[in-house]
């Protein structure tokens, strides 16, 4: 369920002292609102501003359930309310109020309220080379850039910082916007803009490799859930292993099998994540798929339908630890980077794993991510959408889903083809393959 409130702040709240009950973790309601939004059984909400996506990260809150003061309630009757407004009514203190709503100084404020995990955000910061004369010039270097900002550098390569959406398109849009007016991008027009994951310059005497970081948004019923922090690395480690058999794995045909594995012996191996600002950074990706819009929409789209799906398991069956628990996972000594070694074999064990059918063991990740030794036939082209088509999510991002299986099944020799120039493709409309 998702529905606005009306949020109103609460003196009496702001004043109640009662020992054992922290009142800025409580919206308190009436019979009426909780009836009304269908709230009647639950027993927290996660409540955050109307408006852009900043605040759905920066101000969003999971909050309690209780009654309502009734002098409350009477004093917003006799203050004139509509009866509309009068049911979907919320009270929090002073504090909460200001926390969700920010500056506002209004009294009441319209918001939003949800009992269920209703999305999940996505964003990215990924990689791409600044050429000149067929080699790359070193961002760092040139002159306003930078590093600061939407467009920056990244020591020797360019990197995108676009905000986070809950829509994919939304999020491709965002990226767009930086191409397209960022003012920086003035400063390196006299350069190639070029998409990748591997080059390795005689100039320089170097290998670049090129990243294309995506960031999952935590849900906060997942972050109140799991208070737990060795349970929580566990919860990011399964999504990560869960999102390369989905994702990366596939991607290493667009990538190209040599330049994918050269990548991954300098970065994004497999068990490269980090639990930046408490969401998973997923860094396996090269910034491949910043190529064209097509491709990153398919991509990411296809990213967050796992991501989403995964998060709902997680909460349809109550945030459950046995659904991420195998073996000693839960003892004090248990080492969570160890699921990643390639000696291990707990993912056939762990619920969650097998409920979405990502159960390889980390040696055979290893080998495909690290080596190459895939078959890309048609046989696995059929096993992986059939497991797209299984996601609970499919349906809603089935366009996304579809456009990744249908470059995937693309001969490699096509694929090689694709244009990385991403001015062609961003700023000048180039068609995509597909």
């Amino acid at each position: 369920m998702k529905s606005q409130l009306v949020l109103v702040p609460s003196e009496r709240m702001d004043n109640n002292q009662k020992q054992d009950r922290n009142e800025d973790r409580l919206i308190r309601m009436g019979v009426k609102a909780r009836e009304n939004l269908g709230l009647k059984n639950d027993k927290s909400v996660e409540l955050w501003p109307d408006g852009d996506i900043k605040g759905k990260i920066n101000h969003s809150k999971l909050l309690s359930i209780f009654q309502a003061f009734s002098s409350d309630l009477k004093e917003l009757q006799r203050s004139g309310m509509s009866s509309e407004e009068y049911h979907r009514v919320g009270f929090v203190t002073t504090k909460t109020f200001r926390y969700i709503c920010g500056s506002k100084k209004s009294s009441k404020s319209s918001i939003w309220i949800a009992d269920t995990i209703e999305d999940t955000i996505i964003g990215a910061d990924p990689e791409f080379m600044l050429m000149q004369d067929g080699d790359v010039q070193y961002a760092g270097q040139v002159g306003g850039f930078g590093h600061e900002g939407e467009l920056g550098s990244d020591g020797p390569l360019a990197e995108l910082r676009p905000i986070p959406a809950v829509g994919v398109d939304d999020f491709i849009e965002n990226i767009q916007g930086i191409f397209k007016s960022d003012p920086k991008r003035e400063v390196i027009l006299q350069f190639d803009w070029v998409s990748g994951c591997f080059f390795s310059s005689p100039t320089h005497n170097r290998e670049f490799t090129v990243g294309g970081h995506a960031h999952i948004g935590t849900p906060a019923q997942v972050t109140s859930a799991l208070t737990d922090n060795r349970l929580r690395l566990i919860l990011f480690s399964c999504l990560q292993k869960i999102l390369d058999e989905y994702i990366a794995v596939p991607t290493l045909k667009i990538e190209g099998k040599i330049d994918g594995t050269q990548r991954r012996h300098h970065y994004g191996h497999f068990g490269d994540f980090r639990t930046d600002y408490g969401r998973l950074e997923y860094r396996t990706l090269s910034g491949m798929w910043l190529t064209h819009p097509k491709l990153a929409s398919a991509v990411m789209g296809s990213l967050k339908a796992v991501a989403h799906a995964f998060y709902k398991i997680a909460e349809s069956r109550g945030y459950d630890r046995k659904l991420l628990l195998a073996g000693n996972m839960g003892s004090d000594n248990f080492d969570v980077y160890s699921m990643f070694d390639q000696r291990s074999n707990i993912w056939k064990d762990i619920e969650m794993a097998k409920i979405m059918k990502a159960v390889k063991s980390s040696a055979e990740m290893i080998d495909i991510l690290h080596k190459g030794q895939i078959k890309f036939d048609k046989e696995y082209i059929s096993a992986l959408t059939k497991k797209f088509r299984s996601l609970d999510t499919y349906n809603a991002y089935a366009k996304y889903i579809d456009m990744f299986m249908e470059i995937l099944s693309l001969p490699s020799a096509e694929l090689e083809k694709i244009d990385r120039d991403i001015k062609h493709n961003w700023l000048e409309g180039k068609k995509f393959i597909v």
